[in-house]
């Protein structure tokens, strides 16, 4: 047999992706069994679990993922008498950033600085990488350093101010100025 289109995936859903290869083969590519494995993953990572494996529908299969990062997947097509072609694709499971969430007080005493944090856990519960946070805030009397997320209130008055990471949807309502009151 031979590799007549090489093996891809294509994002599916936030843990799946769609696999596809295409054997050919003398005796007919019907006759043609197509396995999936893993060649490499992250680190920890559980094992990957395919829809279909070992029979002829596996050319369209779905891979099931159970952490972030980059998997190298090999097909092999094999024929009845046990020759084998095989092909590879790489495909990287990113972090889905629906769990993301600002951490820090909601209440500020004027001229106080505070830091805000970023973190959460992605679509496998696992931590997310939060490296790529930047900070901004809504009140123009305030200020955010856009790296550190440590934020300054106002030197006096009162107000409200919204602290949120620019790139999201994810924001964190406050309320500064004098607090004892």
């Amino acid at each position: 047999p031979s590799i007549a289109v090489t093996a891809t995936a294509a994002r599916a859903s936030s843990t799946t992706a769609a696999l596809s290869v295409l054997g050919a083969d003398d005796g007919g590519e019907a006759g043609l069994r197509y396995t999936w494995a893993v060649a490499a993953a992250p680190a920890g990572a559980p094992p990957v679990q395919f829809s279909a494996n070992g029979t002829n529908a596996a050319k369209a299969a779905t891979a099931t993922f159970g952490r972030a990062g980059t998997y190298t997947l090999r097909v092999t097509a094999a024929d009845a008498t046990g020759l084998t072609a095989t092909s590879t694709v790489t495909y990287t499971v990113t972090q889905d950033r629906a769990g993301l969430r600002i951490s820090g007080p909601t209440a500020v005493e004027n001229g106080q600085q505070v830091r805000y944090t970023a973190g959460g856990t992605d679509q496998f519960g696992q931590p997310l990488d939060v490296s790529w946070v930047r900070w901004a805030n809504a009140n123009p009397a305030a200020a955010i350093d856009p790296l550190t997320g440590v934020y300054t209130a106002p030197p006096a008055g009162a107000g409200q101010d919204t602290v949120r990471i620019p790139t999201t949807a994810v924001t964190l309502a406050l309320n500064y100025g004098d607090q004892t009151a």
